[in-house]
C-alpha cells in the first residue's frame, strides 16, 4: 500500500468513522426491524380477533347458505387485508433501505473527508498537517 494511501486510511481508522458508521448503521437497522415486527404484530393481533369473531357468528347461524356466505366474505376481507398489509410492509423495507442507504453514503462521504485531509499535498506534508 502506497505511503498516502496508508496516511488516508490511517485517518479514518482513527478517527473511529469506520466502528462509528458501522455502529450506527447497526442500530438503525434493528430499530427499524423492530418497529416493522411490531407493526406486523399488531396486524396479526387484529387478524387473530376477526378469527375468533368469524367462528363466534359462525356457531350462531342455522342457515347453511348463511354459513357458506360468510365464510366466503370473511376470506375475501381477509385475503384483501392480508395482500394490504404485504404491500405496506414492503413499503416500511424499502423506506428502510432507502434511509440505510443514504446514511451510507452520508458516512462514505465524511469518511471521504477524513482521508483526503490526510493526504499529502504537493510539498509532501499532509494536509491536516499544513491546517
Amino acid at each position: 500500500m502506497r505511503r498516502s494511501a496508508r496516511a488516508a486510511f490511517g485517518a479514518f481508522i482513527s478517527e473511529g468513522q469506520l466502528t462509528q458508521s458501522s455502529i450506527r448503521i447497526q442500530v438503525h437497522a434493528i430499530d427499524h426491524a423492530i418497529r416493522m415486527n411490531q407493526d406486523h404484530l399488531g396486524f396479526l393481533n387484529k387478524r387473530l380477533d376477526r378469527d375468533r369473531a368469524l367462528f363466534a357468528d359462525l356457531s350462531g347461524l342455522r342457515n347453511p347458505i348463511e354459513v357458506v356466505s360468510d365464510w366466503a366474505k370473511f376470506y375475501r376481507t381477509t385475503q384483501e387485508e392480508y395482500a394490504e398489509e404485504f404491500n405496506r410492509l414492503m413499503g416500511l423495507f424499502a423506506d428502510g433501505t432507502r434511509e440505510t442507504t443514504a446514511e451510507i453514503q452520508h458516512d462514505l462521504e465524511e469518511a471521504a473527508a477524513v482521508a483526503t485531509k490526510a493526504l499529502p499535498d504537493s510539498e509532501g506534508s499532509s494536509r491536516t498537517e499544513a491546517a
